[in-house]
């Protein structure tokens, strides 16, 4: 009896469906080449749900090794589709792994066989039209989903709190108060962390029927524009190309576009970029002194605030990065009686100093609003966004028609224009909305000297801090030139160090 031919198939599909060349019919389609030839399949590769462009492929690899072991002398494959829709560059490899083993490749739907003469010519041609062919899917898929975004129509999977009746997202009567919940908690400072234990413990599925929530989960969940019934895409809301507006994908959303703006200011509080650039948790909340978090060394380190131990009588903020198994640092410490003096008066002077109207003023202000009144502060931002989406606009038409030589003809013109009219009434309705608000925010008590220095001293750590952080973005201190370190027990005069602000809306340039 004649010996059979050892071969390896190879059976691909990027998405599992019941088309004509899914798994399964590709194996009974290559046993059935087989056998007419003579070969024996010794091994089936399969990869399930792998594009043919991805880096990294298990099953094919493991193909090629057969004929790199000799367990294999020849390739199967249905089509070379199958094999990859990497083009030439994938293609070259492919023939390496040929020529140093001998193998023959053969495919049973498109015929490619390596011994023939005309192998590498029709191999190439093939591999170049498999990839032209995947970037002409690719490019449907995403043309697809485009669309989708502009018309405001939901295809992907529904989010937590919401579910999808013809295409439109509607409030899960469910999900969506547990939503409102998460949203007031979150706004008024409570950890992602802890809500996220707070699902799980009270067993609340996720959208995907999961029972564990993470942390990552709940902050994706609160950034995300659907909230507001917006379309989100790359963790924006899509924009409507002509008129500018956010696109709806639901009629009736959990959150009003006030509500939105005003959690995501308190998600933004969270965290801020310290002067060495890395991300550092946000000035606010319970701390061990008002002025922790405010202070850091000029090394980039934050000052950690020590309470008074054995005889000292206060305590003192010292620079963390300075200490064992940590990069060197000169070391600093401030007394936290030296340090408050300090920031009290920086406070009282700057707010003196301010003059109604400027942008000093107005950054001080519009922290206050936002304390004081929330919701009004989300309606100013939300009208001071629209004017600069309006004017921003009308720049780019502006250089898409007189620079980048756009909208070309008389036709041309003639949609360049009434876009332009479209854009200018937005910002006119922009302006009237944002001018209906007073140029000046209302600061109370704040402006009162004697009011303010009541509140400085006779208030509490929680007075305090706010008043601070209204002001304050943070403060770098240092040693004065010429002033020397001092040991554990010791002090150092006010004039020992250097104080340097960075005031409100200074950090946001």
């Amino acid at each position: 009896m004649e010996e059979l031919t050892p071969a390896s198939a190879y059976v691909r599909i990027s998405v599992l469906t019941e088309e004509s060349d899914s798994l399964a019919r590709q194996e009974h389609a290559i046993r059935q080449f087989a056998k007419l030839r003579g070969f024996d399949v010794v091994e089936v590769r399969r990869d399930e749900g792998v594009s043919g462009v991805a880096k990294v492929r298990p099953a094919y690899e493991k193909w090629l090794d057969d004929a790199r072991s000799g367990r294999a002398k020849v390739l199967l494959a249905y089509h070379m589709d199958r094999v990859s829709r990497g083009g030439l560059v994938a293609l070259a490899s492919l023939l390496t792994v040929l020529d140093a083993t001998g193998a023959r490749l053969m495919t049973v739907a498109d015929g490619t066989d390596s011994d023939s003469p005309a192998f590498r010519l029709t191999a190439a041609v093939v591999a170049e039209v498999a990839s032209a062919e995947h970037k002409s899917i690719r490019r449907r898929v995403t043309d697809r989903h485009a669309s989708d975004r502009r018309n405001g129509y939901w295809t992907m999977p529904r989010p937590f709190g919401y579910v999808v009746e013809r295409g439109r997202l509607v409030p899960h009567p469910a999900e969506a108060p547990i939503v409102r919940t998460l949203v007031e908690r979150a706004t008024d400072g409570e950890s992602l962390r802890g809500l996220a234990a707070w699902l799980t413990a009270e067993g609340v599925p996720t959208s995907r029927g999961g029972d564990a929530w993470g942390m990552t989960s709940i902050r994706r969940m609160l950034r995300n524009p659907v909230l507001a019934g917006w379309y989100p895409h790359n963790g924006q809301a899509v924009r409507d190309d002509e008129t500018g507006e956010r696109v709806s994908v639901s009629d009736a959303p959990i959150l009003t576009p006030a509500e939105w703006v005003t959690l995501q200011a308190a998600l933004d509080a969270r965290v801020k970029t310290g002067p060495t650039g890395r991300l550092v948790p946000a000035v606010g909340g319970e701390r061990k002194h008002e002025l922790s978090g405010l202070l850091w060394h000029s090394c980039g380190y934050t000052l950690a605030y020590n309470s008074p131990r054995g005889r000292q009588r206060t305590g003192r903020f010292g620079c963390g990065r300075n200490g064992a198994n940590r990069n060197a640092c000169a070391g600093i410490w401030v007394n936290e009686k030296t340090a408050e003096e300090w920031a009290e008066h920086a406070v009282m002077t700057r707010l003196a100093a301010l003059e109604p109207g400027s942008d000093a003023f107005e950054a001080v202000a519009s922290r206050w609003l936002a304390r004081m009144d929330p919701t009004d502060d989300a309606e100013r931002r939300a009208a001071r966004e629209a004017v600069t989406v309006a004017e921003a606009e009308a720049a780019d038409l502006e250089a898409a028609r007189y620079e980048r030589g756009e909208f070309p003809g008389p036709a041309g013109l003639t949609r360049w224009q009434k876009l332009y009219n479209r854009a200018l009434a937005r910002l006119d309705a922009a302006n009237t909305v944002l001018g209906a608000f007073p140029d000046v925010t209302d600061v109370g008590g704040l402006a009162d000297p004697a009011i303010l220095a009541e509140a400085l001293h006779g208030g509490g750590r929680a007075a305090r801090r706010d008043l601070f952080t209204l002001v304050l973005d943070r403060v770098t201190v240092d040693r004065a030139e010429g002033a020397g370190r001092v040991g554990l027990g010791g002090r150092t005069p006010a004039d020992g160090f250097v104080f340097v602000p960075t005031w409100a809306g200074e950090g946001d340039a």
